[in-house]
């Protein structure tokens, strides 16, 4: 089968109008979980809030996250958002930056990404995107770098959005303190090194160092 200049390839668009098709025909449906699954992740991930001394639950929201373990080269946040958006309605989204030195306080505009977090509004499309987008080339126009890139996305089940504020806390807390060891072993590094300087200095002067350097 020969496919024409500049045309795309039907198959690399088979997932995204799956998944689209299906999306329209939940339009009109209610916020219900689709299977009993869905029932008891909601039992598992209902919280007990402690109020003024009454305990309140508070049920958390249908939402549901997915894991993108790469991000295809020359996507930023924008484009990522904008891709997954017309599989269904976004809350947030997290692109980790790769950790690569630069000059100045400002992030290069060419900025790469390792992996990333998306939100959807419903738990039911964050499922599909992940079951029927996983290992499919992202598509779009052939010239785009991420044309032939293959998603690897995973459905995060019983994931909050709050378990991942916490784990980046923990990762900014871990680097400050790598820091700041770094900072102190340099210190005693300099101060050892001040202090044998000086120390020779003195030697020199009362003749001790000489005397034993023509006897060695």
């Amino acid at each position: 089968m020969k496919i024409k200049p500049g045309a795309v390839d039907e198959r690399f668009l088979i997932a995204e109008d799956e998944i689209k098709e299906e999306i329209e025909s939940d339009q009109d449906m209610d916020e219900e979980v689709d299977d009993d699954d869905d029932d008891m992740d909601d039992d598992k991930e209902e919280n007990l809030v402690k109020e003024e001394g009454k305990d309140v639950k508070t049920k958390v929201s249908k939402a549901g996250i997915v894991y993108l373990s790469k991000i295809p080269p020359k996507m930023n946040v924008k484009r990522v958002r904008d891709y997954f958006t017309q599989f269904g309605e976004l809350n947030r989204s997290f692109l980790q930056p790769e950790k690569k030195p630069w000059k100045g306080k400002r992030r290069p505009k060419n900025q790469t990404f390792t992996e990333g977090w998306i939100e959807f509004k419903k738990r039911r499309h964050a499922k599909r995107v992940a079951e029927m987008l996983n290992n499919q080339p992202v598509g779009g126009k052939k010239s785009k770098e991420y044309h032939d890139f293959l998603w690897n996305i995973k459905y995060l089940r019983g994931f909050l959005w709050i378990h991942l504020n916490e784990r980046l806390a923990y990762e900014r807390i871990s680097q400050k303190h790598k820091v700041r060891a770094e900072i102190s072993a340099a210190k005693r590094e300099t101060a050892f090194f001040a202090k044998n300087v000086d120390l020779s200095r003195k030697l020199k002067k009362k003749g001790i160092l000489s005397k034993s350097e023509s006897t060695s």
